[in-house]
């Protein structure tokens, strides 16, 4: 169940609205010449539910290392209108795809962070959360603002792939079908980064934070 061209762009628009450093409106023109028709990402089993916003919420924390403080909270409640309260049987809305990648966009807004949180724990340093995530070398080029890191072939390959195994798991060795549908995963994001990194205005922190999003907001993600 590969990720469609149309959410992988509105992971972008996100992760772009979610920095104070730039704006959709500021890629303008570059980003209206990526976008595609929208195709809707239909499970492809009747009997598959869309995850309710509690379940996504624990599930991203999970995923992405980043506990829910009060902040997160707080902007979960604030769209838990336009999350799934209950498990939805009905599959993925285009609508709702936008609500539930507006709430990955607050986990990777925490990630791609330069700092720590407070939590009743104590402190959390977020770099421990995105070391556990990125290869060492990705971590590090997002931590000086080196972008043209990921316009290397080999260098983007191994980041996409340590995300999605990540985030998604790994496939096992046996599932012909699992392994398929992830090279699919990877040469669509392979894609989207290549775009963004030729896009000027995008810095590394938000490539980054595109593809985080992106991976929370993938179909396999979102179903049980």
């Amino acid at each position: 169940m590969p990720l469609t061209r149309t959410l992988l762009l509105t992971a972008l628009s996100l992760a772009l609205a979610a920095s104070s450093a730039c704006t959709e409106r500021q890629v303008g023109s570059q980003l209206f010449s990526l976008k595609s028709p929208i195709a809707s990402p239909s499970p492809e089993k009747d009997n598959y539910a869309l995850k309710t916003g509690e379940q996504l919420l624990q599930t991203y924390s999970r995923l992405t290392g980043i506990p829910v403080t009060g902040g997160l909270r707080f902007e979960y409640e604030s769209m838990l209108a336009q999350l799934p309260a209950a498990p939805d049987p009905q599959g993925l809305d285009l609508s709702r795809v936008a609500a539930i990648q507006r709430l990955a966009a607050q986990f990777c807004l925490q990630l791609t962070n330069f700092g720590t949180l407070e939590t009743p724990n104590g402190v959390f340093q977020v770099s421990v959360a995105r070391n556990a995530l990125f290869t060492p070398a990705a971590a590090t080029a997002f931590q000086i603002g080196n972008k043209a890191y990921f316009g290397i072939l080999t260098n983007r390959g191994a980041f996409i792939r340590s995300v999605l195994n990540k985030i998604l798991g790994p496939v096992d060795t046996s599932d012909t079908q699992g392994l398929a549908d992830r090279e699919a995963d990877v040469a669509e994001f392979d894609a989207y980064v290549l775009e963004l990194v030729a896009i000027q205005s995008v810095t590394a922190v938000q490539l980054v934070r595109g593809v985080c999003v992106a991976a929370l907001s993938h179909p396999r993600l979102l179903l049980f």
